[in-house]
Parts: structure tokens; C-alpha cells; sequence
């Protein structure tokens, strides 16, 4: 009888919480709600940090006669552009607004799409490569490395897609993008200008396994250079790659709050390296921010000459534990100082 959307909340697909089965009304108002829930607990929460009440709350709400009768919300002041989202009214109708349009008294900003410079799920599953359409036609998606890219590449990319025939760019799960219109044969060639541009154009590339916060010198907070070090790690330690790396440049951990195999995170003693938790925990050992991709090379060496046949990485890294990964992390500077 039409189109009906799961809603979950707090995981991926596999784990997530379900909210609601409902028609696309009633399935963006739960959302909506579930955002603001999330908003009112303030700049550092998820909605993993939703309470048992709030989440049967959400749900119940798809038996109400409407969400606008909920009590209005504000959110928080998170924007780098001061607050440009304005508060919601209780009469106000949910629809997507446009950038620019004006809501109440308050305006969507351009740039509240970056408040949190979060590249959501780096390691996580994306929609890269080609997918089959209707009709004979593909779609092709390009994902951007850690989450963000130049303004002048995504430009670049975006008038080559029109020079190719595209005629329509779709923004995807996981920062990626969609490019849809374009003949078939032209595929091969939008995902060479992709590549050549620095654009993650294949499922398998190292680079969706890490997940990489701007750093230093983009953040303020930051104190290594983040994507320096990831790039070098991608290159340089892919085979090994099946596990969560999250390199952040500072605790704050904004690239990956959850926990992560490995997480390097910048400090006043440099590059430290947090073992199997998030990049607030305490770090197991340190080396110079400058160095810390030669400390993970160190540890990839020992995953490659120790783990078991057939092993992943993963498994090899939970066997090894945090007091054997910390000090191969640390060896490759005691091996420079000798």
C-alpha cells in the first residue's frame, strides 16, 4: 500500500534500535523529534544517549494525531555561524526547508552542514562504485576522503561530471556522492578525474577503514596534522587495514566518538595511541605528533609477521593486547634513537 520507512536510532543497520514502521510523514516527524531530543542534551551527546523513556516516547508518537502538538524545542547555539537555526514553533509544519529559507525568525545557514567537521562512520560501509538503475542506467558514487574535500577539487569534479553528461549530483550516506545521468561509457572516466582529484572511487580503498577529524592546521583544537598521517598510513599499511583506525587532533574525538581498535590522538606529549577505546581514554604510549604514522607502521610490521594464518588483523591485535601494541607503537622511535 505505498512506501513504508523503518526508523531506528543508535547503531547501523544491524544493531540499531527500532523506533517505528511507518508511512514517510510520520517516519521524518520520529526523526525530527529524535534530532531535537538529541540537540537539547547538548554539544557532546548521540542519540546512543537517548533514555529508555525518550525512545518509547518516539515511538508512541506514531499514534498521535500530531507531532506539532509536542512541546517546542530550541537547539543549541553548535553552528560556526552563531546560532543560525532558529527555534522550532509548536505550529511550525516539519517539511525540508530549502537553504536560505527563512523558518520563523531564523534562517538555514550553508554552512550548518559542517558544524561539527565529523566525517560519520570513516570506516563504515559507503556507497562507492557503480550501482544498476531502471532502465539500463547507473548510478556512480565517489566518496570524499575522511569526509571533506577542497572546494576547489569538489568543483573541479563536479564540472567534469557536466562536461560527461551528468545531470544530476545526489549527496549519499557516509559523505559521498552520487552521480546519476551521465551515459554508462562515461563512467570509466568521471572515476579516473575522481581519482587523479584524490576522490575514494573504489569500496575496497584504505582510506574508508580510517576515520580522520580536519586536525591541525584546519582546527584550532587540532595538535597533529591529522590527514597527513592518514594518508600516509592508507598508503603505506592498506593490507592490514580490516579494522577502525581513528586519528583525531585532539580528545574530543570528533571523527569517531565511539570506541575504535586504534586511535591515535594529538596532545601535549604528542601522538599518543589509545588501544580498543575512544580518543578520551587514556593513551598507552606516545611519540612526536610528526611521527606517528612510522609508530603505526611499526605495529603493522608485528600484526604481518605474527598473526595466525587466516586471522584478521583485528583478531591479531586483540591477542596481542595494549601493553604488546603500545610498545611496538614506541619501539620504531627507541630504534631512531639508537
Amino acid at each position: 500500500a505505498g512506501v513504508r520507512w523503518r526508523v531506528s536510532v543508535a547503531g547501523d543497520g544491524r544493531n540499531a534500535r527500532p523506533l517505528a514502521f511507518a508511512d514517510q510523514g510520520a517516519a521524518r516527524d520520529i526523526a525530527v523529534a529524535a534530532l531535537r531530543m538529541v540537540a537539547e542534551k547538548g554539544r557532546e551527546a548521540h542519540a546512543r544517549d537517548l533514555s529508555e523513556r525518550q525512545l518509547v516516547s518516539l515511538a508512541g508518537w506514531l499514534c498521535s494525531t500530531s507531532l506539532r502538538e509536542a512541546p517546542p524545542s530550541v537547539l543549541p547555539d553548535i553552528s560556526p555561524s552563531g546560532g543560525e537555526i532558529g527555534s522550532f514553533d509548536a505550529g511550525f509544519s516539519l517539511t525540508a526547508p530549502e537553504i536560505g529559507e527563512t523558518i520563523g525568525d531564523g534562517v538555514i545557514s550553508p554552512l550548518e552542514g559542517e558544524m561539527s567537521g565529523r566525517t560519520e562512520g570513516g570506516a563504515s560501509r559507503k556507497p562507492i562504485g557503480l550501482f544498476p538503475l531502471a532502465g539500463h542506467a547507473t548510478a556512480l558514487g565517489i566518496a570524499l576522503p575522511y569526509g571533506s574535500m577542497p572546494a576547489d577539487k569538489i568543483i573541479a569534479l563536479a564540472q567534469a561530471a557536466i562536461a560527461l553528461g551528468t545531470t544530476e549530483i545526489r549527496l549519499a550516506p557516509g559523505r559521498a556522492l552520487l552521480f546519476l545521468g551521465q551515459p554508462t561509457a562515461a563512467n570509466p572516466s568521471l572515476q579516473h578525474t575522481a581519482a587523479i582529484l584524490g576522490f575514494v572511487t573504489a569500496p575496497a580503498d584504505p582510506r574508508t577503514r580510517i576515520a580522520a577529524c580536519p586536525g591541525m592546521p584546519a582546527c584550532a583544537s587540532g595538535r597533529i596534522a591529522t590527514r597527513d598521517i592518514a594518508e600516509t598510513i592508507a598508503a603505506e599499511t592498506a593490507d592490514i587495514l580490516d579494522f577502525t583506525l581513528h586519528i583525531s587532533g585532539c580528545a574530543k574525538g570528533c571523527a569517531h566518538p565511539g570506541p575504535a581498535a586504534l586511535t591515535i590522538v594529538g596532545g601535549e606529549n604528542g601522538a599518543g595511541l589509545v588501544v580498543n577505546a575512544t580518543a578520551k581514554a587514556l593513551p598507552a604510549g606516545y611519540r612526536p605528533g610528526y611521527d606517528a604514522a612510522r609508530g603505526i607502521g611499526r605495529v603493522a610490521a608485528m600484526i604481518r609477521s605474527t598473526r595466525y594464518q587466516g586471522e584478521t588483523a583485528a583478531a591479531c591485535l586483540t591477542r596481542l593486547g595494549p601493553a604488546g601494541i603500545a610498545e611496538a607503537y614506541r619501539q620504531a622511535q627507541t630504534e631512531k634513537r639508537k
